[in-house]
């Protein structure tokens, strides 16, 4: 057992991956379970396809008791290459950005100095998205099994009682990161990259609004427009969402005050 002061999670995790000393490494959340045999299904996906990740299905088990088993696409191949699994991360009806439902072959990880790639601290918000993506690039392939082995406990958290601005606001730092190597790889995934920025950044704004944090308000209008160019341009975002990105940055509150009032 660990006894640590709080730190968040990613400083537990860190605190978990100093300690592991296993050839393949895991993450479970306290508050998820998963299904008997998981890791050995992942373990044996590694092996068939000659990776160094394996993802599985997985479900949601909403906070009302409704539970969602389907998430991932039925088509998603058993083995999935550097751009495939990369755009995975990220898709709605991909394996994920989230570490849970994988296995690392500890090699991966270790670094030049015999230590392990560490999550960023700093980061709150996709702190996994970065780290996973981070190995996936390295990698260059994603194994995966179907069968939703990982059952991931959705809570009800979303209240502007729970807004923290510097947690909302270093999302975008991992995001950035993650526009700058990306770009490196293809146009195509930059550009995908870019989107999911301009998308978070609006989701980011209306919280901000509806937080009445109103100071950091032309702050972030200027995170939403930093890549709205390409988001704009690009044909896999729908005109609605586009529609809605515009008029958040002209008025950050409107939205939310249409959903009060439609709800209310």
């Amino acid at each position: 057992m660990i006894r640590k002061q709080n730190g968040g999670v990613s400083s537990a995790r860190n605190a978990g991956l100093g300690a592991a000393r296993g050839g393949f490494i895991g993450f479970v959340d306290s508050d998820d379970w998963i299904e008997p045999g998981m890791y050995e299904a992942l373990y044996a996906a590694i092996i068939n396809h000659d990776a160094q990740i394996a993802a599985c299905g997985y479900a949601i088990h909403r906070y009302d008791g409704v539970v969602f088993d389907d998430k991932v696409d039925p088509a998603t191949p058993e083995c999935l290459g550097l751009e495939q699994a990369l755009m995975s991360l990220i898709h709605p009806r991909g394996i994920q950005g989230f570490l849970c439902n994988k296995l690392f072959d500890r090699k991966l990880l270790e670094s030049s100095d015999g230590g392990l790639l560490l999550l960023d601290e700093r980061i709150h918000i996709c702190e996994d998205l970065l780290f996973v993506s981070r190995c996936v690039e390295t990698a260059g392939r994603v194994a995966y099994d179907s069968r939703p082995f990982y059952v991931y406990c959705v809570r009800d958290y979303g209240g502007p009682e729970n807004y923290n601005r510097e947690r909302r606001v270093s999302e975008l730092i991992a995001l950035e990161q993650l526009v700058e190597s990306w770009s490196g790889i293809s146009e195509k995934l930059g550009g995908l990259m870019k989107c999911k920025y301009v998308t978070d950044a609006y989701h980011i704004i209306r919280a901000v609004a509806a937080a009445r944090d109103r100071e950091y308000i032309p702050a972030v209008r200027k995170y939403v427009q930093r890549y709205l160019k390409p988001f704009l341009c690009s044909n896999t975002v729908k005109p609605s969402r586009k529609t809605r990105v515009l008029l958040a940055i002209a008025f950050p509150n409107l939205e939310n005050l249409l959903k009060k009032t439609v709800r209310g």
